[in-house]
C-alpha cells in the first residue's frame, strides 16, 4: 500500500484539529458569552423554564393581570373575612345608620315602657298671675282641653276661673265638691286655704284626665301659681 504523503497528513491533522476545536467549544460555552443577542425571537419556551424559577423580582410591575390568573386558585382575601354574611346586604340601602339596629326594637320604649306613658313637653303647663288685678289674666291654656285664668275682679281672694276647651264634657272634682262642664261652658269657684288640686276626667273617655295644682300667696300683691299635668295616655 501506498503512503500518504506527508502534505496529506498535515491536512488531515489540520482538519481533525479544527473540527475537534469547534466541538470543544460548542459544549464549553464561556461564562457570560450569552446574550440577548445570540437568542433568537421567542428561542426560550415553557418548557426549557425551570420551575420556581422565575420570581416576583423578575416580573414588572403591574405586568400580570387578573386575565392571567386563575381565581379558583386564590384563597380568601383576610379581611374579608366577615364577608360571607353580607348574602343579604340587598336590602342594605336603607342601612345606612343601622350599625346598633339589632337592638332598635327597643328604640321604641324607655325601660320597656312605650313613649306614651311619659309626658309630652305640651303636657304640662305653669303659670301664675295678681289676683288684684282688674283684668283677667291665663295662668293655664291646653287647647283641646281646658283654660285656666284669674276671676279679675281686683280683689285678692284665692279663686279662679274654668273653661272647657274640648268638644266633651268633663267632671271636674275639687275640695269642695263635683260638678261638670260642657263643651265651651266655664265657671269660677274659690278656694280655701293656700292649696288647692282639681282633678278632670272626661266623661266620654275616662282614661283622658289631667291634674291641677294652685298655690295661693297672700303677700302684697297677691298672686296665684297653678300647674296642670295631662294624662300620659291622651
Amino acid at each position: 500500500m501506498k503512503l500518504p504523503s506527508h502534505t496529506t497528513v498535515i491536512a488531515y491533522l489540520a482538519l481533525f484539529v479544527a473540527l475537534g476545536g469547534s466541538a470543544y467549544a460548542a459544549i464549553q460555552l464561556p461564562k457570560n458569552s450569552v446574550g440577548p443577542k445570540q437568542l433568537k425571537a421567542n428561542a426560550v419556551t415553557t418548557a426549557k423554564i425551570k420551575n420556581g424559577a422565575v420570581t416576583g423580582a423578575k416580573i414588572s410591575a403591574n405586568s400580570v393581570t387578573g386575565a392571567n390568573i386563575d381565581e379558583s386558585t386564590l384563597g380568601r382575601v383576610p379581611s374579608a373575612a366577615s364577608a360571607e354574611k353580607a348574602t343579604t346586604a340587598g336590602h342594605a340601602a336603607t342601612a345606612t345608620n343601622a350599625t346598633n339596629a339589632a337592638s332598635a326594637a327597643e328604640a321604641k320604649a324607655l325601660g320597656g315602657i312605650p313613649s306614651s306613658g311619659f309626658l309630652q313637653t305640651n303636657a304640662v303647663q305653669f303659670g301664675s298671675g295678681a289676683l288684684n288685678a282688674c283684668f283677667a289674666q291665663t295662668l293655664i291654656d291646653m287647647p283641646g282641653w281646658f283654660r285656666i285664668t284669674t276671676v279679675g275682679d281686683c280683689k285678692p281672694e284665692f279663686k279662679l276661673n274654668l273653661l272647657n276647651q274640648s268638644s266633651e264634657t268633663w267632671q271636674y272634682t275639687t275640695e269642695v265638691g263635683t260638678f261638670g262642664l260642657g263643651p265651651g261652658s266655664s265657671t269660677a269657684f274659690n278656694f280655701s286655704g293656700n292649696l288647692a288640686q282639681l282633678f278632670a276626667v272626661s266623661e266620654e273617655n275616662q282614661t283622658k284626665h289631667a291634674f291641677l295644682d294652685c298655690a295661693y300667696q297672700g303677700l302684697i300683691p297677691a298672686r296665684i301659681f297653678c300647674s296642670a299635668r295631662l294624662a300620659p295616655a291622651s
